[in-house]
């Protein structure tokens, strides 16, 4: 079913007819190669793996939180490929508490490099894990059976869009729709080369690339490796909660490589409320342009209708910002407990 689905065959198509097509432009096919006859009446279902847990958190309002003890220790922060997020909020937001409920997008398997595994594991937190590479769902669906998976992109309303795979742990994939040109010139020229030739095609100048109409086979990357890119759908992540029947979550986390204002935009605030909501904003990878924080700060604060304020609005935490819905009551360790357990803010350079 999935592979039916999320994976659309990739069209090779001579380079002698692409000549023919498009006046030598040898990337780019007919516009729409790729399009999903599928995208109108997208059926949710086929991309989201329910839990057992779901019903019980299906309210209207906030899920009370259980004040306990846990069983489990919080870990020492060890900077690496990790900002820590899920150790500063239990220390910082959820301290021994319980119950709560968690959003991850950029999830990878639920497992590798997933920041709400540890609010699952310490304090017991369900978890809604989504992530666009359709390669992770069997792995989450065996090894996190208890995590609601959504095998599916983010977007403004249903339709398809292109996954590209890119470094060793997916650090360089991501959503090519969203990639901004800074971050395909570093790592993906041929690809940006493909979208300044498709500007210049008659009638096309100020439209938006499709990249439906390219063919990636004939695309490498800056180590002149073959462009792996996997076609996946995409709705509203209003749509997908709907669809899961949560409205309120207690912690998000968007981490998905320089998506995450698109994201953002598809949320209706009025119906789907966070917690905390932490987004990445800072990437040494260069997926997010130089005022990209400054955008989602905005965002955040004036197109949200008032519900959020900022937390540590002097700096960015390592490669995040914070926010914290105005109705919402933190549990947080004393200062001494703290300690300096937990990681020092820092300004990316």
């Amino acid at each position: 079913m999935i592979a039916s689905v999320l994976l659309a065959a990739l069209r090779v198509v001579s380079p002698a007819h692409q000549d023919e097509l498009h006046g030598g432009d040898r990337h780019l096919h007919r516009e729409g190669t790729f399009k999903s006859r599928r995208t109108a009446d997208m059926n949710l279902a086929e991309f989201v793996d329910l839990a057992p847990w779901v019903p019980r958190f299906r309210a209207p309002r906030w899920h009370k939180l259980n004040a306990e003890p846990w069983n489990i220790s919080v870990p020492t922060c060890k900077l690496s490929s990790t900002d820590c997020e899920a150790i500063d909020a239990l220390q910082l937001l959820f301290w021994k508490h319980t119950g709560g409920v968690t959003l991850e997008l950029g999830g990878l398997d639920g497992r590798l490099m997933s920041e709400t595994k540890l609010l699952g594991d310490v304090a017991g937190f369900k978890r809604i894990v989504i992530e666009a590479n359709p390669h992770h769902r069997r792995a989450r669906q065996k090894l996190q059976p208890a995590v609601v998976g959504v095998t599916a992109a983010v977007c403004s309303s249903p339709g398809l869009m292109h996954y590209i795979g890119g470094g060793a742990l997916g650090e360089l994939g991501g959503i090519v729709e969203f990639m901004p040109d800074t971050f395909l010139k570093m790592w993906y020229p041929s690809l940006l080369a493909t979208k300044m030739a498709a500007a210049r095609r008659p009638g096309r100048a100020g439209k938006k690339m499709d990249w439906g109409a390219v063919d990636f086979n004939l695309e490498v990357d800056i180590a002149g490796k073959k462009i792996a890119a996997i076609e996946v759908a995409c709705t509203s992540l209003t749509a997908i909660l709907d669809h899961v029947g949560i409205s309120h979550i207690h912690m998000g986390i968007l981490d998905t490589e320089g998506a995450e204002l698109e994201i953002l935009r598809t949320i209706d605030f009025r119906r789907i409320r966070f917690g905390v909501l932490v987004v990445e904003a800072w990437s040494p990878f260069g997926s997010r342009p130089r005022e990209y924080s400054g955008e989602v700060t905005s965002f955040m604060l004036n197109e949200t209708g008032g519900q959020y304020r900022q937390l540590f609005p002097d700096a960015l935490r390592s490669r995040n910002l914070w926010f914290m819905h105005r109705d919402f009551t933190a549990y947080a360790r004393t200062p001494r407990e703290v300690g300096w357990g937990f990681h020092a803010w820092r300004q990316p350079e």
